[in-house]
């Protein structure tokens, strides 16, 4: 009985640590997920120590890649290319937006070094004997002699400069592959460039890589390249491959080729790459994007789906994202029990139970895991839009099947569901435009009449089910009538580039561009700019609390909150570890969740609700909310829904299960309910309270009563 005492005390102390800090500190939380991500490239150091360059930054692990932290202290720009690997402190990281950085300190800090480097966006690095070290841009190729400190442009005679990958054999010669230009070499240190494509049938290049004995592979879209001249010829080496998108490669010491492909797993060959045998038990993510072996053991960076390794030379792959949550997230939805779901690229759809909780994936039949959004009916059924249209689930995500007749397989850019349940998707791209379904998803029916683009990045419907649809270029249109006609709506809108739609309780619509963002209180009739203190114009999510807050992620410039329609915008990023929040959500407690590109889910470190809430409307289920404020001291608010008239308790408990008061406890009618517990008779702790609605329905969360 002791020992279980001091270990509530201590876990009571740690929570009590741990909520009081946040609170005063940071507004958002990491929720620790979802797992996985986008690896370009994995690269180690003499010690073992591996690093992942990934969309969410520089990830390391010191212990083969059991656990990994990330490592991004003074790193700009989260979406890293490349890294390259010095002496055993030394690293440089390549990124898209903020050019190249370096580390002296084992990626424990970084600074930019982009002095002489006129393009920021790095593909591509590697270093000779001597030290020299040279850049892959889509401006061509850049050299450092001086370690990173000073870089000069060395294009003489490129004929197409947009660099995608880069490696240099024994004798210093450098090799690079153009993305649609082919393989150049260079042996005079970068000075002078000549293209070496003699037998080379595909110029689409994603990897470059020289073996031991100088031999040189290259991987296509279209399979596998060699040469054993120096890049004199080249020869196709694909027999065995399944598929002959081809993405990268590395060699162990007895000489196997690993190839990774773009969506056929792992393959081998030990016979110097004449045949190839497929090498995917265990590998449940087959979009292989970087593969490295370490200390003699295999690991594949994939998209989406993190990192597998392999310690037999891939006979069999595990799991190992144990703290790497580099995820991109690109939809929210929240079902009637308050659970979160997200949608990402790669990874697929991954579930949250609670705040406590954690992030789960479901995917079982989900047959394409790039997600771009999500939408939920009211009977909790849920639809996913991929990049090969959508898939239903009518079990909670436990189970997904495709949902696509009478539909082209576009991407599903956008999901609405109105209050009779038909659902509207919107697609991108050719053969796309407006659908809609009137029986779950089982059928679909083109509604794109007086659409004149087929770029519907985002819908969203208003309480008269009036549909509004925001387009690329041609701005937002308009629908009166269930989706059968479409008119354009831009009266005022200068921006016709449309990234988010939202509407609140009161049918303001807030529309979010790549110029900032605009309101209309006229149901789409008129926009107006809405800016003022948007410190980032490019708003890309949007969504507002049930007190009409209205909230926006941007690219890389994290969330802004407006608590006046728009007016007037604070940013609100304290906590948030990426800038780029390309989804956005707040659940039925009014916790704010931002989903970012590379860095997965965060979370309001309290819930954003006003001490007293107004609802209208019946509730379609019961519901407990998180009381707020959460810590409290003494009194806190409990919000809670009633779909039905019915005899209602609301106890409360300690740790031990000791209950200590009532708070409802008497027949209540259908609707929304609030009851306050003044605790001021009582220690702090962490305690329970409890709804118990009816002969079945009983729900319990947790509070902490800090004083």
């Amino acid at each position: 009985m002791k020992s279980l005492w001091l270990y509530f005390i201590t876990a009571f102390l740690i929570i009590i640590n741990c909520t009081g800090s946040i609170a005063q500190e940071d507004f958002w939380l990491n929720t620790g997920g979802p797992q996985g991500g986008i690896i370009n490239e994995i690269s180690s150091n003499s010690l073992g120590h591996l690093f992942l360059a990934t969309n969410g930054g520089v990830y390391r692990s010191i212990d083969d890649g059991e656990n990994w932290i990330a490592v991004v202290n003074g790193l700009t720009d989260n979406q890293v290319n490349a890294i390259l690997v010095g002496s055993d402190s030394l690293l440089f990281a390549g990124t898209t937006y903020g050019g190249i950085f370096r580390s002296t300190d084992n990626g424990e800090n970084w600074i930019a070094i982009n002095e002489g480097l006129p393009n920021t966006s790095v593909n591509a690095l590697a270093s000779n004997s001597a030290g020299d070290i040279f850049a892959g841009t889509y401006s061509g190729v850049f050299r450092s002699t001086d370690g990173g400190d000073n870089w000069t442009e060395i294009n003489s005679g490129l004929t197409v400069i947009q660099v995608q990958t880069m490696a240099i054999n024994s004798n210093d010669d450098i090799f690079i592959g153009i993305w649609n230009g082919g393989a150049f070499r260079s042996t005079n240190n970068g000075d002078n460039w000549s293209e070496v494509n003699s037998g080379l049938t595909n110029y689409l290049i994603n990897s470059i890589e020289i073996n031991t004995g100088d031999a040189i592979f290259i991987a296509t879209n279209i399979g596998i390249f060699r040469s054993i001249n120096n890049g004199e010829l080249w020869e196709e080496v694909s027999t065995g491959l399944t598929t002959k998108f081809v993405t990268c490669f590395t060699f162990n010491q007895k000489g196997d080729i690993f190839a990774g492909t773009g969506d056929g797993g792992v393959f081998m060959s030990s016979d110097s790459a004449d045949t190839w045998q497929e090498i995917n038990n265990g590998l449940t993510n087959l979009l292989i994007y970087s593969i490295a072996i370490s200390n003699g053991n295999l690991f594949a960076g994939t998209y989406g789906g993190g990192v597998y390794r392999s310690l037999d030379d891939g006979k069999n792959w595990t799991e190992e994202n144990n703290g790497l949550s580099n995820t991109i997230i690109k939809a929210f939805v929240i079902n009637s029990n308050n659970e979160m779901f997200a949608g990402t690229l790669g990874g697929g759809i991954y579930r949250l139970p609670g705040l406590d909780e954690q992030w789960r994936a479901v995917n079982t039949g989900l047959t394409n895991t790039t997600v771009y959004s999500l939408g939920i009916n009211s009977s909790d059924s849920l639809f996913a839009g991929t990049t090969n249209g959508v898939f239903k689930s009518m079990d909670n995500g436990e189970n997904w099947i495709a949902a696509n007749k009478g539909m082209s397989k576009a991407s599903i850019y956008s999901i609405a569901i109105n209050s009779n349940d038909d659902i509207f998707v919107g697609t991108f791209g050719y053969g796309g435009g407006i659908f809609k379904s009137t029986d779950n998803g089982d059928n679909w029916t083109d509604k794109s009449d007086g659409l004149v683009v087929n770029y519907v990045r985002c819908l969203t419907i208003n309480q008269s089910d009036d549909i509004f649809a925001g387009t690329w270029n041609e701005g937002i249109f308009r629908s009166i009538d269930d989706g059968d006609t479409w008119v354009a709506v831009n009266s005022g809108l200068d921006n016709k580039n449309i990234w988010t739609l939202t509407v609140n309780a009161s049918g303001i619509l807030f529309a979010g561009s790549s110029k900032g963002v605009f309101r209309s209180e006229d149901n789409g009739e008129n926009w107006t700019e809405v800016s003022n203190g948007l410190t980032n114009k490019n708003v890309i999510s949007l969504t507002v609390s049930l007190d009409n807050e209205l909230f926006a992620g941007t690219l890389q410039g994290g969330v802004l909150r407006s608590k006046d329609n728009g007016g007037n915008w604070e940013v609100i990023n304290s906590g948030l570890l990426n800038k780029y929040v390309s989804s956005i959500a707040v659940d039925s407690s009014e916790y704010v969740f931002a989903g970012t590109y590379g860095n997965g889910v965060f979370r309001s470190a309290a819930s954003v609700t006003a001490i007293e809430k107004v609802y209208t409307g019946k509730p379609g289920s019961f519901v407990l909310e998180q009381n707020y404020p959460n810590p409290f001291n003494p009194k806190t608010i409990i919000n809670y829904k009633l779909p039905i008239t019915n005899y209602v308790e609301i106890n409360i408990y300690t740790l031990l299960g000791q209950k200590v008061a009532t708070l409802v406890s008497e027949q209540q009618q259908a609707g929304y309910h609030q009851v306050e517990w003044d605790a001021s008779g009582f220690a702090s702790g962490v305690y329970y309270y409890q709804l118990h609605a009816g002969a079945g329905f009983i729900q319990t969360k947790k509070f902490v009563l800090l004083k």
